[in-house]
Parts: structure tokens; C-alpha cells; sequence
């Protein structure tokens, strides 16, 4: 999927196009856990809207796998059906994690190959391991 997603973060349009046809709403753009909060009422706050966008709402899932999910209890399947339980369209799920990999692929990649530390190179393998069946899936449906 590597050149696919290469030729993707040069002209995203078609992803973009693909995702925008699976509906689109106010995205937050930023989402991790340091722009998290919750009420006390348990409802969740988001902070620092600063990048919000209209866009489908699956950008806003890939983001937070690639920036936050390695830092909690749930695992990213976990995640994903907790999305998918919101907003069940399997097509804008696969588009969307596909877009984690354009957005943020490359670091993923640096830390597999050239970071000196083992374990840094041996826990970006095992991210590509989980992103790379489902970027192959999202290129599929473009």
C-alpha cells in the first residue's frame, strides 16, 4: 500500500472526494487526549477547536488512533466498534482509516525502519501490522 498511499498524501483529492460523498459535519480536527475532558455530568468536552472543519467524521476517528489510542485501555478494534456503534458506514470507516495512513503513515514507517531504539521499531511494526489490511481496504473503495 506504500506508492498508494505516497500518491495519496501528494493529491488527496480523490480520498477527500470519496469521503465527503459519505456525508460530512462539524469535526473537531485535533482530537487527543490532552483536548479531552468530561462534564460532570459524564459527557465529553472537547477543547481547542482551533483546527475544526467540515469533513466526515471517521478523519476525526484515524486521528485519534494515530495520535492517542496506543495510550489507553482499549485496544483499536475496541475503538472502531465504539465508532462504528455511532455511525455504522463500513465505507467511510475504511476511507477513513485509510486516511490515518496518508495523514500519519510516514512516522509509523520512520520508527519501523530507522529509529535506533528496538522497542520503538518493534512497536511501529506491530501499528503497521493493524494499519496496513485496512488502508489496503480503504484504497479498494476508491
Amino acid at each position: 500500500v506504500g506508492d498508494a498511499v505516497v500518491g495519496l498524501a501528494i493529491d488527496p483529492g480523490p480520498l477527500a472526494t470519496a469521503l465527503d460523498a459519505r456525508g460530512t459535519t462539524l469535526i473537531h480536527g485535533d482530537v487527543r487526549d490532552e483536548q479531552l475532558g468530561f462534564a460532570p455530568d459524564g459527557r465529553v468536552v472537547l477543547l481547542d477547536w482551533g483546527l475544526a472543519t467540515r469533513a466526515n467524521p471517521a478523519i476525526d476517528l484515524a486521528w485519534y488512533l494515530m495520535h492517542c489510542a496506543w495510550r489507553i485501555r482499549a485496544t483499536h478494534d475496541e475503538l472502531v466498534e465504539d465508532f462504528r456503534a455511532l455511525r455504522d458506514d463500513t465505507v467511510a470507516l475504511e476511507l477513513g482509516l485509510l486516511s490515518g495512513l496518508v495523514m500519519y503513515g510516514w512516522i509509523l514507517g520512520h520508527s519501523a525502519v530507522v529509529h535506533t531504539d528496538p522497542a520503538e521499531r518493534s512497536w511501529a511494526r506491530g501499528e503497521l501490522e493493524w494499519w496496513v489490511p485496512r488502508a489496503r481496504a480503504g484504497l479498494e473503495r476508491l
